[in-house]
C-alpha cells in the first residue's frame, strides 16, 4: 500500500488549502484505532470492517478523516459514549472516497 502524495505532502486529490491548518503529516489507519488530531487520518483496509475512534473533542482541535478510494470495507467513525459528531449523532459509517473534517467545539461535540 502506498499513499500517493500531492501538494504539501497530502494525498493526491486533497486540497492543501482546505487542510492547511493540520500541522502533522498524514497518518495511515488500517484497523481499529484512535484517530489523531492535527492531521489527515487516511483509512485503508480490505480484510474486515473496523471502527476508528475519535479522541475527546476540545475547543478548536481539528482532524480530517478520509477513506482511501481502494477501501473495500466499512469504517465506522465513532465519537464515544456521550459525544457527538455534529448532527450525525455518536457515529458515522464511511465508505471508499468519503471524507470528514472535524473541529472540536467543547468536550462533547465535534463540528463537521
Amino acid at each position: 500500500m502506498s499513499l500517493q502524495q500531492g501538494a504539501g505532502g497530502f494525498p493526491s486529490g486533497f486540497s492543501a488549502d482546505f487542510l492547511s491548518s493540520l500541522s502533522r503529516p498524514p497518518r495511515i489507519v488500517t484497523a481499529a484505532d484512535r484517530l489523531t488530531t492535527g492531521c489527515l487520518n487516511v483509512c485503508f483496509g480490505t480484510s474486515a470492517d473496523y471502527t476508528a475512534t475519535l479522541p475527546t473533542p476540545s475547543a478548536d482541535a481539528m482532524l480530517a478523516v478520509a477513506m482511501d478510494l481502494a477501501l473495500t470495507k466499512i469504517v465506522t467513525v465513532d465519537a464515544g459514549s456521550g459525544k457527538t459528531i455534529g448532527h450525525l449523532g455518536q457515529s458515522q459509517k464511511m465508505w471508499a472516497g468519503e471524507s470528514l473534517v472535524l473541529v472540536g467545539v467543547n468536550s462533547t461535540t465535534w463540528r463537521i
